[in-house]
This record gives structure tokens, sequence and C-alpha cells, in this order.
């Protein structure tokens, strides 16, 4: 092979490999395997490159050297048709159908193989292996590792700063907590490797540089944090104000009464009153109804929440009322007795989910003792 076709076969891997690279970074919702491909890929055309500009490479160019540019050329080809016909689901060129992908796992890792064999085979034909070369090809590389720490450093600390100009500002912090809630977590996510990790110990972002062509491209992403939280018990926002259901008087006593209670955004439509109040919390209903005493003591407890990701719970339980002033139970927990609550329990006579007259269970009385201790010593 002479040089000058020696060079242009270079050039035509080398657009092959830029090919690739693209393809690959445009990728959503891939495994882990996908960083490693573009990582082969990429050392494939950092090879080439060096190959292309190493003095005297052209000139002891020979046919085993043809042959193994034919042969990455078809890998890098083939690898390229695998990545955008058959691991993509029709119609999303840049999702990744993970399905498709784990029946092709065998097959990248097959070519991956073959590639890495096609690499380390030019590395030792041409002798990008002697000292001088080596210490090149690791000086290339470093440099490219770093460019890509160094953007990704700016990048978070520009972010940082965005996001503290957007929070500074009261009518655009009011905005942003509107349509997106709280917002407590910036980070920079390369779209190969979603769970990209940032640093605080970063410098200022300058216009004038840039990126090297080997990066993953980075996106910028202002994530945002809910808070799953409920309303204090004791809120008297209009929205979550406690609503009672049933008559009152003498006719609760015949078909009995309960409470509703809402934490969240409203489902009665009002708008909270107090600034301060948790709206932006996960919505939840929950409803006690309490049977009439001639008919049973019990209470009726339903609990509906819908919290992203999760999926809406339900709850539905119908404990048992009794009287805690004169229950044995109730009594060891406001006495802090751990060995008699113990032996009721054991005997049958009482249960974790009885609750008292106002509906709390012993886990709840024993909470308000602590909360209401905690205030008098405060």
């Amino acid at each position: 092979m002479d040089p000058f076709s020696l060079a242009a076969s270079i050039i035509t891997v080398i657009g092959a490999t830029k090919t690739g690279i693209n393809g690959i970074k445009v990728l959503r919702g891939a495994s882990d395997g996908l960083e490693d491909l573009l990582a082969d890929i990429s050392q494939f055309e950092a090879v080439l490159e060096a190959i292309q500009n190493l003095p005297g490479a052209r000139d002891n160019a020979d046919s085993e050297l043809k042959r193994l540019l034919e042969s990455g050329s078809k890998k890098v080809v083939e690898l390229n048709s695998l990545v955008q016909y058959r691991l993509t689901k029709a119609g999303e060129s840049s999702k990744v159908d993970r399905l498709q992908w784990i029946r092709s796992g065998h097959d990248v890792e097959r070519l991956r193989g073959q590639l890495r064999d096609i690499i380390a085979n030019l590395v030792a034909l041409v002798g990008v292996n002697t000292s001088t070369t080596v210490q090149h090809v690791s000086q290339v590389t470093s440099q490219v590792l770093f460019e890509h720490r160094q953007l990704s450093s700016q990048m978070a600390a520009f972010a940082t700063q965005v996001t503290q100009l957007l929070e500074g500002s009261p009518p655009t912090r009011a905005a942003l907590a509107a349509s997106m809630g709280d917002v407590r977590q910036v980070a920079i996510e390369s779209s190969s490797q979603p769970n990209f990790t940032t640093t605080e110990n970063s410098i200022a972002l300058q216009s004038s540089q840039h990126k090297s062509h080997l990066d993953p491209q980075n996106d910028l992403y202002i994530r945002r944090v809910r808070t799953i939280s409920l309303c204090n018990k004791y809120c008297v926002c209009k929205c979550h104000v406690r609503r009672k259901l049933g008559p009152s008087g003498i006719f609760s006593k015949l078909i009995g009464s309960g409470y509703i209670e809402t934490a969240g955004p409203s489902i009665f439509g009002t708008q909270c009153d107090i600034e301060l109040c948790r709206a932006r919390a996960a919505p939840r209903v929950s409803v006690q109804y309490r049977l009439p005493r001639w008919l049973i003591s019990r209470m009726i407890f339903m609990w509906f929440t819908s919290s992203p990701p999760y999926a809406p719970e339900f709850v539905l339980r119908v404990p048992r009322v009794i009287d805690s002033l004169n229950d044995i139970a109730f009594k060891a927990v406001l006495e802090r007795n751990l060995d008699l609550l113990k032996s009721v329990i054991t005997n049958g006579d009482c249960t974790p989910y009885d609750i008292d007259t106002l509906g709390r269970t012993l886990l709840a009385v024993r909470i308000n003792i602590k909360i209401f201790n905690f205030e008098v010593n405060c």
C-alpha cells in the first residue's frame, strides 16, 4: 500500500468512527455497557490519528496494515448498524430498546473484543508501543480526560450560580415553586451516563474554552426534588382544615360521626391562606368515621395518597375503639410501663392497631406525650 492510499484509508476509517461516536452519544436509556463501547471506539479513533501523525508510519505500510484497517472499518460499520437498527426503538432513534439491548449484548461484546484485538495489532505493527509514542498517546489521553473533568466542573459551577440567582429573586423563586416544586438539587448529567457525579470545587466557565470532540455530550439538568411531607396536624389553613362528617349532638350517637383531613394540593379547590403551609406535599386524603356505640365499637379509617414515582396507595382499616381512660394498654403507655404493655398485647387484651375515641393509636399517643414534654422543657 502506497502512503497516499494509507492516508485515504485512515481518513475513511476515522470518518466511520466519528459517525459511530456521534450515534452512540445521542442514545438514551442504555445500560453502562454503552459507555464502554463508546470508549473502545474513541480509543480506536485515537490510535488511527496517532498512526496518521506518526513519522515513518506511512513509509512502512504493508499488506498487513491494510488488512487491519479494512477489518477495523468493517467492525465499526457493523457496530454502527447494530446500534442504529437493532438497539433503538422504531420511530425513536435516540431511545434504546432495552429488550433488544439484552438480546444483542453478546454481539456487542463480540464486536468490542474483535475491535480491541485490531487496536492491539495496529499498535504492535506500526511501533506505537515504543517509549516515545506511548508517552505521546498517554499525554493525549490524559489531556482528553482532563478536559472532560474540567468541563464538568465548570458546568457544575455555572449551574450552581444560575440556581442561586433564580432562587434569590422572589418573583422567580415563586414561579419556580409553582411550576417545579422546591429546587433542591442541581446535577450535570452525561447523556450516556445519567448518574454523573458533580463536584463543588470548580472554577468559572470561560466562553473561549472548548471541550474535546471525544467527550460525551453533556446536558444541564435542574432536578426537582420534592420533600414528601404532610402539613402539621394542627395546621389551621383553609385548604387543610379538619372537616367534620356526619351530624353532631345527640344524632351522632345514633348514626356515628367522623372527620376528613387533606394534605398537599387541596381536592376541594380551596386556596391556602398561610404562606408557610406545605401545600406542595404529596396529596393525601384521610377519612375517620366512628360507628355508633350501640352498633359496634369500631372506626372506619380510609387513607389515600399518590406520590410519584410510586403508584397511588389506598388503605382501609376498621380498628377497635376503646376508652383510653379505662384501658390498661393506654395507661401503660401513659405511665411508660413497657412490661405491662407487653403483657397486655401478649395476652390478646389489646393490639397495636386499637385506637382511642380521638382516633389515636398507642404509638401516636406516645409520640404526642414526647412532643408535649419537649415543648414544655423548651
